[in-house]
């Protein structure tokens, strides 16, 4: 009876688990930030490989708020942060789709 209610638990805590859109993740350094289509979308390079995605493969970062406004705010919010990354030095954090090495989630690194 116990096993079963540790069994039965474990399939409840496995199917709220949420799913994450995303294949890889990894750290490095901006090397290139590509600036032509801001404000739809921002497209840069790492140092790194992110899953299938090479070193120096363009990363793509494309929002998805309700309101062009909202976007076009995501968008200058990520784009102020590649560059802050580029400009001094820091790594970022990318959770990136790999069959389109779409960015999903970008972080800016202390170190």
């Amino acid at each position: 009876m116990r096993f079963s209610i540790l069994v039965v638990a474990a399939l409840v805590a496995c199917l709220t688990t949420p799913a994450f859109a995303f294949d890889a993740v990894a750290t490095g350094k901006v090397r290139v930030i590509e600036a032509s289509y801001v404000p739809d979308q921002v497209n840069f390079q790492l140092d790194t490989a992110v899953g299938a995605c090479p070193a120096g493969a363009w990363l793509n970062w494309v929002p998805t708020k309700s309101t062009d406004a909202k976007n076009a705010d995501s968008v200058n919010a990520v784009y102020s942060l590649v560059t802050t990354a580029l400009a001094s030095g820091k790594g970022v954090t990318v959770y990136v789709t790999n069959t389109n090495c779409m960015v999903n989630f970008i972080y800016l690194q202390s170190n």
